[in-house]
């Protein structure tokens, strides 16, 4: 979908302030989703179909769920995003085009990821 084409932009004032012959950076926000974790997204969709995966879950409070929901629905694989109950709407509002299927959480962790992992396993999901 584009992601990883961003324009690289000359940060000369901090350079100058470095002391460095040049600084550049990345601008990220350019993605499609308007995320660097569109990179992300985008290596775990291919990973996915290429090992024939039926779906992916995952957690996120934002920018990495709006990108995995919407490379999702470009693999056309459907996905299930845990958030916690607090997340910001502003946040869930971009995920929430994708039509992804968004469970709210009391808390994440190690479990948590756990027990996903074991859900994927089982039904040959991606996670």
């Amino acid at each position: 979908m584009g992601e990883g084409r961003t324009p690289m932009v000359s940060l000369d004032a901090l350079a100058r302030r470095w002391g460095l012959a040049g600084l550049w950076a990345k601008a990220e926000y350019l993605n499609p989703t308007g995320s660097y974790k569109d990179r992300i997204a985008a290596a775990s969709m291919s990973r996915a179909l290429r090992e024939g995966y039926r779906g992916w879950i995952g957690t996120s409070s934002g920018n990495g769920g709006a990108a995995m929901s919407a490379y999702g629905v470009r693999a056309g694989l459907p996905g299930i995003l845990l958030v916690l109950r607090e997340a910001p709407q502003e946040k869930l509002a971009s995920i929430a085009p994708y039509g992804v299927l968004l469970l709210s959480m009391d808390r994440m962790g190690p479990e948590v990821m756990a027990g996903l992992g074991q859900i994927a396993a089982a039904r040959r999901g991606y996670c």
